[in-house]
């Protein structure tokens, strides 16, 4: 993961993006993290891992085996 300034963000916008494969990079904005820029395969990763329906089935899950 990369920290990178809010200038040195929306001046290297570009070929950030095309390095998000490889990494996510943190925004700061005076010395505090302010965003994040990820990839959307790990985007849609954590919307799954998120989801109120797999919280569901694994709730359900780990209920089964009790």
């Amino acid at each position: 993961m990369r920290r990178l300034t809010e200038p040195e963000v929306m001046a290297t916008l570009p070929s950030l993006l095309q390095q998000l494969d490889q990494h996510s990079i943190v925004i700061t904005r005076d010395g505090r993290d302010v965003g994040a820029l990820i990839s959307f395969n790990d985007y849609k990763l954590l919307q799954q891992i998120t989801s109120p329906r797999h919280n569901q089935e694994r709730i359900s899950k780990a209920v089964e085996e009790i």
